[in-house]
């Protein structure tokens, strides 16, 4: 319990006791009936009186907010037995019972926290610029009289005023927390309480100083030494510790392997008192090598009213030398391992799935493009089983089948069935039901590159300014994206398309890319952008799974990547044949901070050959477990085609596409650009 009783309620610990020690032993007696415990921890600095003690109950409390540890904190016997109900006792066997890391019973019924943040302690201990980048994601401050000075000081804001740290933080949707270990322990009772975030400013450069941040050890070391108990040695005890105070309840929802792309995919699902932002986790290797973890991450998903707990996804692309039964994935609370799963001998693999869905111009039919690694592989449209023979077969024996039905399909399902393992549905037809007509010069644009060859130009680390110069010198036919405009000054290539379809790209970005990219500009997205300038919206519908677009005049679908839209688009235009590069797949980034909404929950510049890529702002981490597979429906769109799609970056870890050397296919272009018919060349832009 975080408790002062006497103090405003506008202090710490409302949200257990009220003003004065009346409401506060009420409240008192239900949670000794309800923690069947015999010693209650107190983070706070509670004067409790000696009439709310009891026979057998003992009391401890933790240092207050100003590192002072009052004298009745080592422990407290009762000696007015007469005062509380044996009853409410009884024989109890004393346990560790950590409160400042056990949310109230209603967290979950709070109404949603603004986009504000409470800054508790001296700013005056950050080296400059350090708290606005702590900070750089709120729109405001709330503050408390002590840290006004120092805040105005500093010139940060907009600042709210409060007249209490209490008010601070229960006004705010996050706080942060600065100054020495002594103030973190009672302000993150009080935040966990109160579903308040806590953002800690551990990737400060303090130029040498010891800036002393908060670790959740601390509270859990200042009860274990009021109990006089000894902390565990081993992170694992400490963890299972942790979990079972916590009352953590962790099971695997669902894993998946798709082993076309080898991906790996599952969702864990933690029931208990733990709240969103402080639950991570981690991949690793019983044996082998921890290369082949190179893309694998965890991620919290977003809350769902549809299941009750905390849920998070665990996604991985595998190399080749790794194999499924020596994955562990470890599951953290507060930094702390709470569970650990290894991948089970039951899981879905899949080994068939859907390529795209075309509905026709009136809406009444729709083409259906699916694939499956055996010939039997049947599609269900709506209640209609339908068994279709291959219309190509790859080397590595995947067939591919096109069928077509009414549409919409009764039942309003489309369903890949193969003779075992798992396949795929979709059921999201109403995205369909209505045409909303992208830019109407895209319509103009049909088939205008057909028999051209593409070039996918990514912004990955290992691209070559030299490289890119060859690409303009060839005359290539070149997609950029995004941010590619920052390397003008450094290289003579100008994509003659560029094709942004990040939404945090073109909420941050996307003025300056319809203002520096030159040629056509495609901004895709669910509605037309509110930019100024000469570009084409496409619109963009988030569906899963990702259906490939044959008619990106239509729709294009999102996928996870900005190159698979561009891939949608050049379809469109006529291409077939891609190279891609500059395409390294390695991603690194600081792990989510808590506060950041939920795609912007990563940090890190450095995945791109042009520096401050991403200008400090936070980022949404890439979802290969989207990337993957839609890649690889693409690939199979171009082949049954005729068309291919080659990897020629330098290096990386994207294995979806055949691998070419950069020379090699720069000088493949160059014949097959010579050999197309005239009637099918075309101007390199279309004004």
């Amino acid at each position: 319990m975080d408790v002062v009783p006497d103090a405003d309620p506008g202090d710490s610990g409302k949200r257990y006791s009220s003003a004065g020690p009346k409401t506060f032993k009420s409240e008192f007696y239900t949670l000794l009936e309800e923690s069947d415990a015999q010693t209650i921890v107190l983070a706070g600095n509670p004067d409790v009186n000696d009439d709310l003690m009891g026979s057998g109950l003992r009391v401890i409390s933790v240092p207050d907010g100003t590192g002072h540890v009052p004298e009745c904190a080592t422990e407290i016997w009762a000696r007015h037995p007469d005062q509380i109900d044996p009853g409410l006792i009884g024989s109890r066997t004393v346990e560790i019972i950590p409160d400042a890391f056990e949310p109230v019973s209603d967290h979950d019924a709070r109404s949603p926290r603004p986009n504000r943040i409470a800054v508790i302690g001296d700013p005056a201990a950050l080296p400059d610029k350090a708290l606005e980048e702590i900070t750089a994601d709120f729109s405001e401050f709330v503050v408390a009289p002590e840290f006004r000075s120092a805040l105005a000081q500093r010139g940060v804001g907009p600042l709210v005023f409060v007249d209490t740290v209490g008010e601070a933080l229960e006004k705010a949707g996050s706080c942060a927390i600065l100054g020495s270990e002594s103030h973190a322990a009672p302000i993150l009772t009080w935040s966990v309480l109160n579903d308040c975030n806590v953002v800690w400013p551990t990737d400060v450069d303090t130029d040498g100083d010891d800036l002393t941040c908060f670790d959740p050890l601390v509270t859990l070391k200042a009860i274990t030494e009021a109990l006089q108990v000894d902390m565990p040695d081993d992170e694992t005890e400490t963890g299972a510790l942790v979990a079972r105070n916590l009352e953590c309840d962790i099971t695997l929802i669902r894993a998946m392997y798709h082993p076309s792309v080898r991906l790996f995919d599952a969702i864990y699902e933690c029931k208990g008192h733990v709240p969103s932002g402080c639950m991570s986790g981690q991949f690793r290797l019983e044996k082998g090598d921890t290369q082949g973890l190179v893309n694998a991450w965890l991620t919290e998903l977003v809350p769902n009213p549809i299941y009750d707990g905390l849920r998070l996804r665990a996604s991985a692309a595998l190399a080749d030398n790794v194999e499924l039964d020596d994955i562990i994935v470890d599951l953290v609370a507060w930094g702390w391992p709470v569970a650990s799963f290894k991948v089970p001998e039951e899981l879905e693999v899949q080994v068939a799935g859907l390529i795209s869905m075309s509905p026709s111009a009136d809406r009444t039919s729709a083409d259906v493009v699916y694939w499956g690694q055996s010939p039997e592989t049947r599609v269900q449209l709506g209640r209609k089983l339908i068994e279709q023979e291959p219309v190509m077969s790859g080397e590595d024996g995947t067939s591919i089948f096109r069928t077509t039905g009414t549409f919409p399909f009764n039942r309003d399902s489309l369903t890949v069935l193969p003779p075992n393992d798992f396949g795929q549905k979709f059921t999201r037809f109403y995205l369909f039901d209505e045409r909303h007509r992208s830019s109407a010069r895209l319509e103009a644009m049909r088939d205008k590159y057909k028999g051209r060859v593409g070039w996918l130009v990514g912004n990955g680390p290992s691209v070559r300014l030299e490289d890119l110069d060859m690409l303009e010198d060839a005359g290539c036919l070149c997609f950029g994206f995004n941010r590619f405009y920052l390397a003008h000054e450094n290289t003579k290539l100008r994509p003659q398309f560029t094709v942004t379809a990040d939404l945090q790209m073109i909420e941050d970005f996307g003025q300056e890319v319809v203002d520096n990219s030159g040629g056509t500009v495609f901004v895709a997205h669910d509605e037309a952008p509110n930019l100024v300038g000469d570009y084409l919206w496409v619109r963009q519908i988030s569906v899963s799974p990702s259906l490939f677009s044959t008619n990106a005049a239509d729709v294009v679908t999102p996928g996870g990547s900005s190159v698979y839209v561009a891939l949608q688009i050049g379809y469109y235009l006529g291409i077939r044949k891609w190279y891609m590069y500059g395409a390294d797949f390695s991603f690194s980034f600081s792990p989510p901070r808590h506060g950041s909404s939920a795609f912007r929950s990563a940090t890190g510049d450095g995945n791109h050959f042009i520096s401050n890529y991403r200008s400090g702002r936070a980022w949404c981490p890439p979802s290969i477990e989207n990337i993957l597979p839609s890649f690889y429906n693409a690939r199979l769109a171009m082949e049954m085609d005729g068309g291919f799609i080659r990897n020629a970056t330098r290096g990386g870890n994207l294995h979806v596409f055949d691998r070419v050397d950069f020379e090699v296919a720069l000088s493949e272009t160059n014949s097959q650009e010579s050999a197309r018919e005239p009637s099918l060349q075309y101007p390199d832009a279309v004004k």
